[in-house]
């Protein structure tokens, strides 16, 4: 295995996914002639880079900015020739777990401001594109840039100010009462200027990182001359927002798009006459713009094209408006495992087609094997959720559309109900129940109960819970596992970064264990299995390369466990200690799939995985500014 991996969707393991708006992204329409406006695809890519955060293309809309997934270092895209450049080099995550959000470009493209997340020196960082110099203007603070001053002298930026006495550990970071400050930070450095302060109630990473979530407010843009701030502002406790506008000295501060819904600020218009917005008003979703005169609305809003579905806006350009969306999703797929000699012995078989506009994950099988569940975000809609649930006999799909943000699905002994590791409106997140006869949910642990980071600690087999005790990390010493059909609770030490599963009937465990120094250099791993009567036996040890390599699943007659870290299994035999490694063919699906994810049907030995090709793609829209219009 390569021992500069790709650390495996760290940020969601640390709780920064609980508030960045993430690329919940469909497909674009076929483009033309619109209302006089030309839309055209610039760029087809992977959307790793562009994952967490916002990101705006330069003002030439050459370049666009984002991160390493592999690093997390600050990098940038040439979309002309095609070729990602390298800003920052602070090594690989067996380093370093700092990394770069929210990137964009200076009016001038030599500097790039963007929230540099890291446990001791995180906040607002300028680096120059070539590499040469950095700047920390803002450490340890909670920070976003948002847009530059058109002149390049400060950034617009939020910083989230926590009230700490009143700062509470969930399952997704840290609940929290504070405020949002939109603020102006000189770049030749002093002290930032404060425009506009929110009293918030929201969720944080434990690092020092913020992305705009709904909560407080959210983006925010210069208008070209730099007189005026359009920002977008939440209503406490629901994903509807308003567009306010602010001078930039802070002292002026008044509404300008408000009402039932949700708009989006989108960006001045070229000429700085107006505002873009996306809205669903008049039940027409779609791109408004709205003229703006000192300040004021100018009229109201007026349409400028339909709908361009799970559009994520990416700023304003010489030449027009910038956006990105999703071309092809990942689908859970399945195939057949020979797992005694490590072969695919079936085709993988998709359950959407990649080309539908929604990613399927977290899949389940049913007890007896007969019915897959999976997961279906909605675009733009973070907390609502579809579940389906397929018959491999008929090919029958059934559907429940659920107001959850759903993470995680498993299905345990019962044949009616699926458990499911979700969030719900308010923030409040734990496991709860769908009945499959009634579609009703019900809630099994949440709140006090629930322990915290619940997607890492609910597990697969739809039963257990495992709680880690411990400082964390290397220091982790054991977990406290609880069996949610049972009752049953136990203690399983461990000594070293961890990862458990339980074998079918819960009466025995299977825990990974690493140990040692996080430099890069091997460490010392153990695969052992443990009963509920306290038994313990080793089954393999060996030095790894890689670290997080974790138990992901167990084969429904307990007799291979798989061991896993980005596509590669190991298999091990339980009663013999023999492994061997998955033999995924080049260009397979499965070289592309996250095998942490799979799932073993029972009584069988089909897998079921997320897998395939991910692309987003890039669209400019040019005459969308007014550039005949008086100045404003």
């Amino acid at each position: 295995m390569d021992a500069t991996l790709r650390k495996p969707r760290r940020i969601a393991a640390a709780g920064i996914l609980a508030l960045v708006t993430t690329l919940l992204l469909a497909p674009a329409p076929a483009l033309g002639q619109d209302g006089g406006f030309r839309a055209r695809r610039v760029w087809k890519g992977d959307p790793d880079p562009f994952c967490c955060g916002n990101t705006m293309v330069s003002i030439d809309g050459r370049y666009v900015p984002g991160w390493d997934s592999y690093t997390g270092n600050l990098q940038f895209l040439d979309m002309l020739e095609n070729r990602w450049v390298r800003v920052t080099d602070k090594g690989t995550w067996a380093t370093s777990d700092a990394f770069s959000l929210n990137p964009m470009f200076s009016p001038d493209g030599r500097w790039i401001a963007h929230s540099w997340a890291d446990e001791e020196a995180g906040g607002l960082r300028l680096d120059r594109a070539d590499g040469s110099e950095h700047r920390v203007l803002l450490p340890g603070v909670i920070v976003a840039p948002l847009d530059w001053s058109p002149d390049g002298s400060s950034v617009l930026a939020i910083v989230r100010r926590l009230d700490q006495g009143r700062r509470l550990e969930n399952n997704r970071g840290f609940a929290t009462r504070g405020w949002d400050e939109l603020i102006l930070v000189p770049v030749t450095g002093g002290e930032p200027h404060v425009l506009k302060r929110v009293e918030v109630t929201g969720t944080v990473d434990g690092r020092m990182a913020l992305t705009p979530s709904s909560a407080g407010m959210g983006m925010a843009r210069f208008s070209p001359d730099g007189r005026w701030i359009a920002y977008q502002r939440y209503a406490q406790g629901t994903a509807d927002s308003d567009i306010h506008v602010l001078s930039a000295d802070g002292e002026v501060d008044g509404p300008l798009v408000t009402g039932e819904g949700n708009d989006r600020l989108l960006g001045w218009v070229q000429d700085g006459s107006g505002i873009l917005l996306h809205s669903e008003r008049e039940a027409r979703p779609g791109i408004w713009r709205l003229a703006v005169r000192n300040g004021s609305p100018d009229g109201s809003p007026e349409f400028v094209r339909d709908d361009v579905w799970g559009m994520e806006p990416m700023g304003m350009g010489e030449q027009g408006f910038y956006y990105m969306v999703r071309a092809e999703e990942r689908q859970v797929h399945t195939a057949e495992i020979d797992f005694n000699t490590g072969e695919i012995v079936s085709v993988a078989t998709p359950v959407r087609d990649p080309g539908s506009g929604t990613a399927s994950g977290s899949p389940a099988w049913s007890p007896d094997g007969r019915q897959l569940a999976y997961r279906m975000w909605l675009p733009g809609e973070p907390l609502q959720t579809e579940i389906a649930v397929r018959s491999l006999e008929t090919g029958d799909v059934r559907s429940f559309v659920l107001d959850l943000g759903v993470e995680k699905i498993a299905w345990g002994s019962d044949p009616l109900t699926l458990l499911m590791h979700a969030t719900r409106r308010g923030g409040e997140t734990g496991i709860h129940q769908l009945d499959l006869q009634s579609g009703e949910v019900t809630a099994v642990l949440v709140g006090d109960e629930a322990p915290g980071n619940l997607e890492d600690r609910f597990k697969r087999d739809g039963r257990t819970v495992a709680v880690p005790y411990g400082s964390g990390g290397p220091g982790i010493t054991g977990y406290r596992v609880r069996d949610l059909e049972t009752g049953r609770e136990m203690e399983i030490e461990t000594g070293g970064w961890s990862s458990i599963l339980a074998f079918p009937g819960a009466e025995r465990y299977a825990v990974w264990t690493e140990r040692g120094p996080r430099d890069g250099s091997p460490v010392d791993a153990t695969l052992s299995v443990v009963g509920v009567d306290g038994s313990r036996r080793t089954v393999w040890e060996d030095a790894v390369q890689d670290r997080f390599m974790r138990v992901t699943a167990i084969t429904s007659d307990g007799e291979h466990v798989l061991v896993t870290i980005g596509n590669q299994v190991m298999i091990v035999d339980v009663a013999t200690g023999d492994h061997r490694y998955l033999r995924i063919p080049p260009g397979d699906v499965f070289q592309t799939a996250g095998m942490g994810a799979m799932v073993i049907q029972p009584n069988g030995n089909r897998i079921a995985v997320p897998a395939g090709r991910t692309a987003v793609e890039i669209w400019l829209i040019e005459g969308i500014g007014n550039p005949t219009a008086p100045a404003r």
